[in-house]
């Protein structure tokens, strides 16, 4: 797939160009175990005096190694 976004980005014609970023999609497709549909921005407020939280990208909030400072 490296090789066809290279010789892609060389391309000057576009029609060109889009024909080999479309046979990239497609290799991309098949080789990926999953593609995401959406993605939800999580908004977690938080103090300053917090240190050791960050946002679990599955959506689960995990304590372990949080302190207050």
């Amino acid at each position: 797939m490296d090789d066809l976004i290279l010789k892609a980005k060389r391309l000057t014609d576009k029609a060109e160009r889009i024909k080999f970023y479309k046979e990239v999609q497609k290799v991309f497709h098949e080789q990926i175990p999953m593609s995401p549909m959406a993605t939800a921005v999580d908004n977690v407020p938080m103090r300053k005096n917090v240190a050791g939280f960050w946002v679990n990208p599955f959506g689960k909030y995990q304590f372990f190694g949080v302190s207050l400072k």
